[in-house]
């Protein structure tokens, strides 16, 4: 795309614009897979779910996803409206749905970490956002 080349302009923008239907579909599919593996936690439930902290990760998890969800759709829209679009003339967008997004991912995703859950059937502590893990001397 950066050759200035119309052909490898609407080439290079296909090709993004097919990758991120492509990651749309992994990510439904894996929202999907998330969604059975709770509900069947909920209708079986091992020894160890009920002494750890997963609903909180996977409500953790499904934000997350949804807001990666949202960014992919602004990014396929953005692509698909071209260079001199409205989108991608106004930076306002770019920082909404891009930036504080993935932002928001990130924080979200530091605060309810995994490792409470590796941390617990391990039998240490977690706090918040830090693990903890006490080894039994």
């Amino acid at each position: 795309m950066g050759t200035g080349n119309h052909l490898s302009i609407y080439l290079g923008q296909n090709i993004i614009v097919g990758g991120l239907f492509i990651q749309l579909i992994f990510l439904g599919a894996f929202i999907r897979v998330a969604t059975f593996f709770q509900i069947h936690l909920w209708k079986v439930p091992a020894t160890r779910t009920l002494e750890t902290p997963w609903e909180k990760n996977m409500a953790a998890l499904y934000v997350c996803s949804i807001l990666i969800l949202v960014r992919s759709m602004f990014r396929v829209m953005d692509c698909l409206q071209g260079f001199s679009k409205y989108v991608l003339s106004h930076e306002v967008f770019l920082y909404v749905f891009d930036a504080c997004l993935m932002l928001s991912v990130m924080l979200i995703l530091k605060w309810y970490h995994s490792s409470q859950i590796h941390s617990s059937i391990q039998g240490g502590s977690y706090v918040r956002g830090i693990q903890m893990i006490h080894d039994a001397m």
